[in-house]
């Protein structure tokens, strides 16, 4: 991989070549690494397990010095001003976790707060507290298998997207997007692109042959059924690759 500090590196989502070497106190480089701060919490759909391993592949992969000490601060405060209008817009982000046994109106209220602990919580396991981090690693399996977790476990909610979920206390607000949008399908399979060479690769990573033939039998069950719902509900989107990773998995489960 191309070392971000080196002149001439393709920005994420241009498509451009930017000359000249890349100083840690460029704002375009903060910015830069802001929106894939921000995209990690998308790309995750919740899950801090995802978005530690997400992170940890643009860092070792991409960008080894995205949470250094010298633009660290400016990082947080760039990507906490994009992620509270999104998190905050119940059109955007319509899931919020609340309290079941609790009839006040007021709770299930999101408030900037709410952002600022999530963004100081997921800078602090990146740079203070990296122990944390310890039990995860950026292994395409292990990124596939988590995306595939939760995929299953938004598709299969009565409703999809759009259901509700008791067992996690996560209520959901009307719903505009696809309730039965795979991030595994649209993202891998399909090849939608994320508009981030990083994420880009990811899903492409995630979702290749050989990392799919590795991925255990309980997972390839719960990525069956993912297909098998998505199809269910896309019947004029299903592709060639779509069915092949549901001939490859159900191979490798019945040998």
């Amino acid at each position: 991989m191309t070392n971000p500090s080196e002149a001439n590196m393709i920005q994420p989502g241009t498509g451009e070549e930017r000359v000249g070497p890349l100083s840690i106190d460029d704002g375009q480089f903060v910015a830069d690494m802001a929106r894939l701060v921000f995209l990690s919490y998308r790309f995750s759909q919740g899950a801090i397990g995802t978005q530690n391993r997400m992170l940890l592949y643009i860092e070792n992969h991409f960008h080894p010095d995205i949470f250094e000490q010298a633009h660290v601060e400016r990082l947080r405060e760039k990507a906490k001003g994009m992620i509270g209008p999104y998190f905050l817009n119940q059109a955007t982000h319509p899931a919020t976790a609340i309290p079941w046994d609790d009839d006040s109106p007021e709770a299930a209220v999101k408030t900037p707060l709410i952002v600022t602990n999530e963004v100081a919580g997921l800078f602090e396991r990146f740079t203070t507290a990296r122990e944390i981090l310890d039990g995860f690693d950026d292994n395409p399996t292990g990124i596939a298998q988590s995306v595939i977790v939760l995929d299953h476990d938004y598709l299969t909610r009565p409703g999809g997207r759009a259901g509700d979920s008791h067992a996690l206390k996560i209520a959901v607000s009307p719903y505009a997007r696809d309730p039965y949008e795979s991030m595994f399908i649209k993202y891998g399979l399909n090849g939608h692109t994320t508009t981030t060479q990083e994420f880009d690769e990811i899903f492409a990573t995630a979702t290749s042959e050989e990392t799919i033939r590795k991925l255990d039998p309980h997972t390839l069950a719960l990525l069956v059924e993912v297909i098998d719902i998505y199809n269910t509900n896309h019947s004029m989107e299903t592709t060639a690759r779509i069915r092949r990773t549901k001939e490859i998995c159900m191979e490798v489960l019945h040998g």
